[in-house]
């Protein structure tokens, strides 16, 4: 599949809706990592407004652009957690910085870094990126999300966490993280590198 065609489907999709100024649906398609070429990955939507007729029209495009929307998220899912590389790839971060919500992220941008997975109660387990996003998998496919946290680190911890080539920890399943148990993971991490 190619951009042209993606961009002749939406302007066909567009044309079904009666609209006194006509506009079409914006989606860029980009290239993927995968060998396959270019993929539907949607990277970009931009539904320009237009004014329908009746609200039944403007329902009608709002449930397109949800499921548009969906389809692209569970896209995105199954390409995340095909390995153990604590480095993200492209698709995971994009995934992960739509995925977590702005409280839960702390701010935090995962793109190119490489994530530290704790889990457990109080965190004493520390996890891998594939397990990671297999809870992901298997709660959204009941609409759920899974509890997870970008961990805030002050500066001692950063310059820990530095040294263990690791840019950010990201919890799951974690109660109660507290600051010793933060140092004793770090710790163990400095010494196994």
């Amino acid at each position: 599949m190619n951009k042209n065609y993606w961009q002749q489907r939406i302007k066909l999709i567009a044309s079904d809706f009666p609209t006194e100024n006509p506009r079409i649906f914006t989606i860029l398609v980009s290239q993927s990592e995968n060998p396959s070429g270019f993929s539907a990955q949607l990277i970009l939507y931009k539904y320009v407004t237009c004014k329908l007729k009746t609200k039944l029209m403007k329902a009608i495009g709002t449930i397109i652009l949800l499921l548009i929307s969906i389809n692209v998220f569970a896209q995105n899912l199954a390409e995340c957690g095909l390995n153990d590389n604590p480095e993200l790839t492209r698709t995971e971060s994009e995934f992960l910085n739509e995925y977590m919500n702005s409280v839960q992220k702390k701010g935090y941008d995962f793109t190119g870094k490489k994530v530290l997975f704790i889990t457990g109660n109080s965190g004493e387990g520390i996890g891998t990126k594939s397990i990671y996003f297999d809870y992901i998998k298997k709660w959204n496919k009941n609409g759920n999300k899974i509890a997870t946290w970008v961990v805030e680190l002050d500066d001692d911890e950063k310059k820990l966490i530095e040294k263990t080539d690791y840019d950010v920890i990201v919890t799951y399943w974690v109660k109660n993280l507290t600051k010793r148990r933060k140092r004793i993971i770090l710790n163990e991490l400095k010494a196994s590198r």
